[in-house]
């Protein structure tokens, strides 16, 4: 995806990321994906930024009440993320059914555990 958008080819690069397993879910799914990567430049893989280094000393600083989640489908390191979060004290859990785009793919169980977060 990086190369196509480096490449300008962005018609490309919007359509290989539909077609990756973690955004081919249900109709309604890769439809919103659809729409939302027709705003999307592509800028992010073109220059990517410097990594964002957070360390367990940092998470541990936060001190409002803060949940974790991830779609239980999401990638490995998403997941892992999450759980490093909770190593470092923050509340966590994983979207039944959720992949990627849990809210869009899993809405009703994202909405119960941002509800249960927040209770």
């Amino acid at each position: 995806m990086a190369a196509l958008a480096r490449a300008g080819k962005l018609a490309e690069m919007r359509q290989l990321w539909l077609a990756h397993p973690l955004t081919a879910g249900r109709p309604e799914v890769r439809a919103a994906m659809a729409a939302m990567l027709l705003g999307y430049d592509g800028r992010d893989l073109v220059s990517p930024g410097r990594p964002l280094t957070v360390t367990p000393d940092d998470v541990k600083r936060i001190t409002v009440r803060a949940t974790a989640l991830a779609g239980e489908d999401d990638t490995p390191w998403r997941r892992a993320v999450v759980a490093a979060l909770g190593q470092a004290g923050l509340a966590t859990g994983l979207i039944r059914g959720g992949g990627h785009l849990a809210p869009l793919d899993a809405a009703a169980e994202t909405n119960q555990a941002i509800i249960a977060a927040l209770a």
